[in-house]
């Protein structure tokens, strides 16, 4: 099965149709393009210490749990590896390929698989190391039955925590638990640059093995995209995407049973990076963050000046005094001939909104230029106007090539209304 993921997004000139398709074999809506090799199923195959196959199938061999002292509930540590991320299952007939990708922090030696007989349970079937750094087991012979299998990382120092755990459903076993329920808490991890990352919790009830991902041009529709994911996952990544905004919502399915209700829907809204010098910031949780660009002259664009004589303008101010919009991107740039000179990005914790932690990426886009910084933020937040914020970075921009302004692209106006709240607050301060 060959999966592609096409968006077509509509502009100020015209073309109005936005379309995520996959193929799958001669049910595709439209023709295929060859998709991008994912790095995990680039990965060559681990050979495991353990029969995992035996393990599933209750053999209680010493070898299904020779990870296990690995992993103590005692013990706390510094966590040196961050876990492994976007655990997959692909089951054909009874052979099980799992794939996940390495650690973001930290490099990991080997991993430990842990399987267990229930949703997130103890790993009574199998806990066991791979004996090597690769991210993908093939595990011929499963038994018929359903497994939630898990995966650590592993250094120098121990275990890392779990990834996310995957449901594995082998022989025409039936949806533990019945059908599932809708999936739950759907929200926007990340963006920017085009690229997309969707996470969302599993169902209330039952289990699903796979989930479906609707996206429209207006709440409630299914115009733009309609296709699934072909596994558990709890996160999609989508890259690629042009400027525009998108309604997504994600559905429940398992063998025998009908698609479920729909999760909570939320709105993506993307800024592509068109203009001549362009910062944008993007962070995964609902936080108020504020963006912060200084421009040659001294003027300083933010929420509380977004626009500056010279063609600088702030697409949104997101999640404004904790008003969660689900968006959790701010965009700065220059669509016309930007000024020559040095210019100052920074960005603000204005907010945490009761969130423990805030992570960030920072986009700058100077001329053909492009450079990403990454940083976190905890606390409360500093309620911070002009002049806020930590500095990311600095750069000059040479006198610019472009000589006419970019057409803007599509974006809804409800999006870029001001907080009345945060500008009151600005004023109380000057």
């Amino acid at each position: 099965m060959t999966k592609t993921l096409k968006v077509l997004l509509p502009t100020l000139t015209g073309v109005s149709l936005l379309a995520m398709t996959v193929a799958c074999g001669s049910n595709a809506r439209v023709p295929s393009a060859p998709a991008p090799a994912s790095p995990a199923a680039a990965a060559p195959v681990a050979s495991a210490s353990a029969d995992l196959a035996a393990c599933l199938g209750g053999s209680g061999d010493a070898a299904c749990f020779s990870g296990a002292g690995r992993v103590s509930s005692t013990t706390v540590r510094a966590q040196a590896t961050s876990s492994p991320t976007t655990l997959t299952a692909t089951v054909t007939g009874t052979t099980v390929i799992l794939q996940w990708t390495a650690p973001v922090i930290g490099t990991a030696t080997s991993y430990t698989i842990e399987a267990s007989s229930t949703p997130n349970g103890p790993a009574n079937l199998a806990n066991f190391n791979t004996g090597n750094s690769l991210t993908s087991l093939t595990v011929p012979g499963v038994p018929a039955g359903v497994y939630y299998v898990r995966v650590r990382a592993i250094d120098a120092s121990g275990a890392s925590i779990p990834s996310n755990e995957v449901t594995v459903i082998v022989g025409g076993a039936s949806a533990p638990g019945g059908c599932p329920s809708a999936p739950r808490s759907l929200i926007v991890t990340s963006q920017t640059a085009g690229t997309i990352s969707l996470a969302w919790s599993g169902p209330a009830s039952g289990s699903a093995t796979s989930y479906t991902i609707r996206a429209g041009s207006a709440p409630g529709l299914s115009n733009l995209a309609d296709f699934a994911t072909g596994n558990a996952s709890l996160s999609f990544v989508a890259t690629g995407v042009p400027a525009g905004s998108y309604y997504v919502r994600v559905y429940s399915s398992a063998p025998g049973c009908a698609l479920s209700g729909a999760s909570n829907e939320v709105l993506v809204f993307v800024v592509g990076f068109t203009g001549d010098v362009q910062v944008s910031v993007s962070w995964d949780a609902p936080s108020d963050v504020d963006l912060h660009v200084v421009e040659p002259s001294g003027n300083e664009v933010y929420y509380g000046n977004t626009t500056s004589s010279t063609g600088g303008q702030l697409d949104v101010d997101s999640n404004p005094a904790c008003n969660i919009d689900g968006r959790q991107i701010e965009n700065i740039r220059w669509n016309s001939r930007a000024p020559a000179g040095t210019y100052i990005v920074r960005v603000d914790y204005y907010e945490g909104c009761g969130v423990a932690r805030t992570n960030y990426l920072v986009t700058v886009k100077n001329g053909a230029s492009v450079q990403t910084f990454s940083g976190f933020f905890t606390g409360s937040g500093d309620f911070g106007g002009r002049g806020s914020g930590v500095t990311i970075t600095t750069f000059s921009h040479a006198a610019s090539l472009v000589a006419d302004k970019v057409v803007e692209q599509f974006r809804a106006p409800q999006l870029f209304v001001p907080s009345a709240k945060k500008l009151s607050r600005i004023a109380g301060a000057e």
